[in-house]
């Protein structure tokens, strides 16, 4: 984990890399794509097999939903996007973030001695819990 820490302390980026790779790959699908603006951030994107999606890009929503579910704007997001002379970086969900990144790999974990160093407490081992009989007739063994 420090090592992620420190590599990720000297990355100048604000979206981790991964995700900047995933971008890409989205961007380039998005090619097939023309966005039209409707108004008030609203767009209807038509696609090369003749396929239409509604993006908002207000809500950061498109009618094709992956946008919701992985938080990463989908390929008719981004040739909406494109309209607006924006950067689709911008559009990525927050816990995609440098740092949402520091913050789960922030604290430290601190190491532990030897299990012969450990307190010996002078107590049985732990036992499993008691069976229960269930109500009701018991199944058929095959």
């Amino acid at each position: 984990m420090e090592n992620k820490r420190e590599w990720m302390q000297k990355y100048t980026g604000k979206v981790c890399p991964k995700i900047l790779k995933k971008l890409e790959k989205v961007k380039t699908a998005s090619s097939a794509c023309i966005a039209t603006p409707s108004g008030d951030w609203n767009y209807e994107v038509r696609c090369m097999y003749g396929d239409r999606y509604t993006v908002n890009l207000a809500s950061r929503t498109c009618s094709c939903r992956r946008w919701e579910l992985n938080g990463i704007p989908c390929a008719h997001a981004i040739s909406a996007i494109a309209l607006t002379k924006e950067s689709p970086e911008n559009f990525v969900h927050e816990c995609y973030s440098k740092e949402a990144y520091m913050k789960a790999y922030g604290p430290i974990i601190y190491p532990l001695n030897g299990e012969h160093l450990w307190k010996d407490l002078k107590q049985g081992p732990v036992l499993p819990p008691e069976t229960i009989k269930l109500p009701g007739r018991p199944k058929k063994k095959v």
